[in-house]
Formats: C-alpha cells, sequence, structure tokens
C-alpha cells in the first residue's frame, strides 16, 4: 500500500477502500457503513485517527496528522475498525491492520 499526496499527478493521493472512479457506489453487497481508522508511526505513536459514516466519502487519509500537518515520508501503520451494511452477522464488524508507505 502506497500513497503519494502532494506528487500532483492525481493518482494515489490517499488512504481508500475504492479505486477514485467507484468511490460513490452505491450496489456494493458489502457497503461500508461506519470506519474507525487510526495511524501509527513506526515508534507507535498515534498520528491521525477518524470516524466516519456511510454519508461521508470514504478517503481515509490524506498524508496529514489530526493537528493538520504533512506526515513526512516513511512507514505508517493502520488499524480500522469497520462495519459493512450486509446480511451476514458474523461478517459485519471486521477488523483490518496493515502497513502503508507514504511518498511525498
Amino acid at each position: 500500500n502506497v500513497i503519494t499526496p502532494g506528487l500532483k499527478d492525481d493518482k494515489n493521493d490517499f488512504l481508500t477502500t475504492y479505486p477514485k472512479e467507484d468511490i460513490f457506489r452505491e450496489d456494493c453487497s458489502r457497503s461500508l457503513k461506519h470506519v474507525d481508522i487510526r495511524i501509527y508511526s513506526r515508534w507507535g505513536q498515534e498520528i491521525f485517527t477518524r470516524s466516519l459514516t456511510a454519508d461521508e466519502t470514504p478517503v481515509f487519509w490524506n498524508g496529514r496528522t489530526n493537528e493538520g500537518k504533512e506526515a513526512g515520508s516513511g512507514v505508517y501503520f493502520y488499524q480500522a475498525t469497520v462495519i459493512f451494511d450486509t446480511n451476514e452477522p458474523s461478517r459485519q464488524k471486521q477488523e483490518f491492520k496493515g502497513w502503508i508507505r507514504l511518498i511525498r
């Protein structure tokens, strides 16, 4: 996972669940209902948190801290708790964790 905000190429500018052209899809069988996401530096410092509902654009992280400052290039850890709008109760709440590389 790589994001490159600020490179002015209009590609990979933010962390999201869908490609840019599919951001407002309503026919997805596992549509997002709610997301809580946290971004951590590689030293474990929480630098960004966000909570979104289905009514909001699913842009989870644009490479900025909670204070609005640009985070530096590097590797970051993300943790997301996602509630899906699905008919399968066992799949409604899911946890996702992983690494994301930020390149400026």
